[in-house]
């Protein structure tokens, strides 16, 4: 599912930044915020959450966009409007720790952290992401190396033993 709605978000920004764009007035430039479409770079996950987040905020105002533009027999009519409400945060641990995670200098406190930060989905509003994601953390837990990683936290300056105990975030 996931898959899909990223690959609908990448076609959308796609045809957006493809098709005729309307200037904007220089009297309008200060009244509002412009918030411009971005393209996800195939090598960084960080801009692959920041477009689909900001194609997010701009949903309301596409809708709206399609529906004054578009017939109701648009084919991009119907689809915008059955655009799946995903929760594009979801993206954002998988895509810093993905980030974080793919040099060849990353230190196994950092890699914890990011497991940590992904921990997150415990709390999940949709119970089947809930329980999958924290059996794909669990598998993944169980499947390396525990005391290395553990070690390597409390040996970071910066951590020590403050991820654990009562005074734990």
């Amino acid at each position: 599912m996931t898959a899909v709605i990223a690959e609908d978000a990448t076609a959308l920004i796609a045809w957006i930044n493809n098709h005729g764009k309307k200037v904007i007035s220089q009297d309008r430039l200060g009244s509002i915020v412009i918030l411009a479409y971005l393209v996800a770079n195939l090598t960084r996950w960080t801009t692959h959450f920041i477009a689909f987040f900001r194609l997010f905020l701009l949903r309301a105002a596409l809708q709206l966009a399609v529906l004054q533009n578009r017939s109701p027999s648009s084919r991009l009519r119907r689809h915008i409007l059955e655009w799946p409400r995903g929760r594009p945060r979801d993206l954002e641990p998988i895509c810093l720790g993905t980030n974080i995670n793919h040099k060849d200098s990353t230190r196994l406190d950092q890699v914890l952290l990011t497991i940590a930060g992904i921990l997150r989905f415990a709390d999940h509003p949709e119970p089947e992401v809930k329980k999958a994601m924290l059996v794909r953390l669990e598998k993944r837990w169980n499947d390396c190396d525990q005391p290395a990683f553990l070690a390597a936290l409390i040996l970071n300056p910066f951590e020590k033993l403050s991820c654990f105990g009562l005074n734990a975030i």
